[in-house]
């Protein structure tokens, strides 16, 4: 696809109805309801990879809105019992209205690790723009010592994250480690494709040398084996990290990890917000675009 209808299209995907947007997006999606994540979630599973169940819709306008987010990742977690699922969860907290009221917020956010804590579930804090990592960190440590079984998320691409990843090391938390999405300041964020992998590297090279169970996400073939070379040289066990891949993504990729035995964790989103997670998806990966366009485009079908 030329970098014109690239850019043309990246304008339009706001406009683009529904009805051609969805083929593409259900490969990236489990779909609008949790019955939906459910069957995705069972057939990973027999497929030998694990999940973690994220509701979309963030940035919230009312507190009202984010009751309702609380109480459908109550409800997931339910159905994870109930189904005896091997998954966990991930939350935002800009869907839980962080950014509206933090004391709201926080309360919200216990009823769900409450409940997550009956079940024995795990519950990760998922990392948004530069200007929530702060308040995600603060609000982590704050409940970490009456709910042991949380985690966060580190982005390689901050500047911060290797003195925020040597504290996390110390204090044996549970991370996340991703390349990172946001478009951040430069004074804040490195820009460079490869400053950024070897960021990554480095990061999780000091939080397997701490007390970290990492969790290795990414699908750049560079870094997973990069990840192994590092795995292999500290003699890491296989109960202090795993690997985390979006649903959908390079597939044969996730196969061959499975298939090596290696823990493998995939993010299923789901919800009747697949709207927005897809224009999103679809400008980070150009290669959607074209799929979009051949959906719009009598003369691209067929």
């Amino acid at each position: 696809m030329g970098k014109f209808i690239q850019r043309l299209m990246i304008k339009m995907l706001p406009l683009t109805p529904g009805f051609l947007m969805w083929p593409v997006a259900r490969r990236y999606i489990a779909g609008s309801s949790l019955a939906d994540a459910v069957r995705t979630t069972r057939e990973l599973n027999d497929l030998g990879a694990t999940a973690t169940l994220d509701i979309l819709g963030e940035e919230l306008r009312t507190l009202d809105e984010a009751r309702d987010v609380s109480g459908r990742y109550q409800d997931a977690l339910d159905a994870i019992h109930a189904e005896e699922l091997r998954a966990n969860i991930s939350i935002k907290l800009s869907a839980f209205g962080i950014r509206i009221d933090p004391t709201a917020c926080r309360e919200l956010v216990v009823e769900v690790l409450t409940r997550a804590r009956e079940y024995g579930t795990f519950v990760r804090f998922d990392m948004e723009d530069s200007t929530l990592t702060q308040p995600t960190l603060d609000l982590y440590r704050d409940l970490r010592p009456d709910f042991p079984n949380i985690g966060v998320v580190l982005q390689a691409m901050l500047k911060r994250t290797i003195e925020d990843a040597r504290a996390l090391a110390e204090e044996g938390a549970r991370v996340r480690l991703v390349q990172g999405i946001y478009v951040e300041p430069e004074e804040i964020a490195y820009r460079d494709f490869q400053t950024i992998r070897e960021k990554f590297v480095e990061t999780l090279d000091i939080l397997l040398a701490g007390e970290s169970h990492v969790a290795i996400a990414t699908h750049d073939g560079w870094l997973v084996q990069s990840s192994r070379r590092l795995i292999r040289e500290g003699e890491i066990g296989g109960d202090r990290y795993e690997f985390q891949m979006l649903l959908g993504v390079r597939e044969k990729l996730r196969d061959a990890l499975i298939g090596d035995g290696l823990g493998l964790r995939v993010y299923v989103p789901f919800g009747k917000e697949w709207r927005a997670y897809s224009v999103r998806r679809m400008k980070e990966n150009p290669q959607l675009l074209s799929h979009v366009l051949g959906a719009m485009l009598p003369w691209r079908r067929g």
